[in-house]
């Protein structure tokens, strides 16, 4: 499934997220530690934080609880993904 196409806000949550999410612990709390630093890293929160990374690994907007949807997905997959979309016109 291609990624959808990111605007220059998602794509800058992404970049941050393809560099904190390379080096997380996977884990529930590690994964939930790292998705707040890409939150202040990249200067948002709630929506503007979670949906970016969700549209690149799953293209969705919505769906399951998201630390745990990383989890099921691994770490290669979800990584693989947000640099991807990052890559996508």
């Amino acid at each position: 499934v291609d990624a959808p196409a990111l605007d220059d806000g998602q794509r800058a949550v992404n970049a941050v997220a393809a560099i904190v999410l390379q080096d997380a612990e996977w884990s529930v709390q590690g994964l939930t530690d790292a998705i707040k630093l890409v939150g202040v890293q990249a200067g948002v929160k709630g929506r503007a934080l979670y949906e970016p990374m969700r549209l690149a690994v799953t293209g969705e907007l919505h769906g399951p609880p998201f630390v745990q949807l990383l989890l099921v997905r691994g770490h290669a997959d979800v990584v693989k993904r947000i640099q991807q979309s990052l890559s996508a016109s």
